[in-house]
């Protein structure tokens, strides 16, 4: 009776080690899921769906990342490490259940959600679009086409100017407005500039010009031309009007502008003071003033460019010319220092053939209104033009005698 009941508990405790091996290897079989299988089941449920659902193909969904575990499944897309969570199928499955019947094992069904499956899939790929398109838009930052991107940005800054100038002796204080209107689209965009001068000697200045921009994604440059109107008068009254016409190449650090000036109608002045003489002689001071045509050359650079500091420095080369008068050629070097978005700080120092070393100081408040969201391409398009504002005038005198 010992031996028997010893070989019985041998046999048993066999057969339930052999019994729990197969339960073990069938509920791994069962855990199986053909992935041909899956596919087929969320295809079914698509024709169920609103026809307004993303298709699901094999290219957006790579069967090899759904794997199927014990308890639950992880749906990973390869190109979201950061950005989606695990997705979880949750198994129908009692794993904690036991049963004394082998067979029951043997039949327990794996159950899957298919509506779940399918919404779980679908909103992984909807996700992953949408990051695609923003990559996408990241790698090319061009305009956006979005009509709350069309805004319209208008830069109004005072700025105050102390030194001596080309072409002029007195420092002056400008009202400037920079206006993008509502055109921008993928690649280009139109301004306004005016301003409004006035002089320490009581005279007075302005400017008024429209620009056009085109931005090549090719060469990744911005190419501009513009058109301005100026004026400056004098305390003899003497009114100068002049066109100007420029050309730019703008990058997101280097800038190169031509500008060429031309005075229009009579832009010279004269008058004439009589000085008498024992004897009936007779000395005349003729007083000459002379608007001058130039043409300038420019070269800027952005040394640095922090989030609220920067650091811009320029080279001009120009030359000044006018009948009857001698020419000019010079140079012209500037430092301008840009703090927030609100002061500018700048320097400028100046020499040529006709008015020698000038030297100028300028400060400018800025309170830029309704400016948009900006991206590289919209800083190289919205800079400001740089030229010359004050129309410069000769000065000189003349002697005419009677002896």
């Amino acid at each position: 009776s010992s031996i028997q009941t010893i070989t019985l508990r041998d046999v048993n405790k066999s057969r339930i080690k052999k019994l729990s091996k197969e339960k073990d290897r069938k509920l791994d079989s069962n855990k199986e899921v053909d992935k041909e299988e899956a596919l087929i089941l969320i295809n079914n449920d698509k024709d169920k769906k609103d026809d307004q659902r993303a298709e699901i193909s094999k290219d957006e969904i790579d069967l090899k990342s759904i794997d199927l575990f014990s308890e639950s499944q992880n749906i990973v897309s390869d190109q979201s490490d950061d950005y989606l969570s695990k997705q979880t199928i949750i198994l129908g499955e009692d794993s904690k259940s036991k049963t004394k019947d082998s067979e029951n094992q043997e039949n327990q069904k794996l159950i899957i959600n298919n509506e779940d499956l399918y919404d779980r899939v679908e909103k992984i790929i909807r996700e992953l679009n949408g990051k695609d398109k923003k990559d996408e838009v990241d790698q090319n930052p061009v305009i956006s086409k979005d009509e709350d991107d069309y805004q319209q940005l208008i830069n109004l800054s005072l700025n105050h100017i102390e030194g001596q100038g080309i072409g002029y002796n007195t420092g002056y204080t400008t009202l400037e407005a920079l206006i993008f209107p509502k055109l921008f689209i993928t690649d280009w965009s139109t301004y306004a500039d005016l301003r409004v001068h006035y002089m320490n000697t009581d005279e007075y200045a302005a400017n008024a010009g429209f620009g056009f921009r085109y931005y090549s994604s090719s060469s990744e440059n911005v190419y501009g031309l513009n058109l301005y109107y100026d004026y400056r008068n004098s305390k003899h009254d003497f009114h100068v009007n002049q066109i100007g016409v420029g050309a730019e190449l703008l990058k997101e650090r280097f800038d190169l502008r031509l500008n060429l000036y031309f005075p229009l109608d009579k832009n010279e002045f004269v008058s004439r003071e009589f000085k008498n003489f024992d004897g009936g002689f007779v000395l005349t001071t003729i007083n000459l003033e002379s608007a001058l045509r130039s043409i300038y050359f420019d070269l800027g650079y952005l040394f640095e460019d922090i989030k609220n500091f920067s650091v811009y420095g320029g080279f001009s080369q120009y030359y000044l010319h006018k009948d009857r008068c001698t020419n000019g050629f010079g140079g012209r070097l500037r430092l301008e220092l840009n703090i927030m978005k609100y002061l500018s700080l700048e320097g400028r120092a100046s020499y040529d053939t006709l008015f020698h070393i000038r030297y100028e100081g300028k400060v400018s408040l800025r309170f830029p209104l309704g400016e948009p969201q900006i991206n590289k391409i919209r800083k190289i398009l919205t800079k400001k033009t740089w030229r010359n504002e004050i129309i410069p005038i000769r000065k000189t005198q003349r002697f005419e005698w009677n002896w």
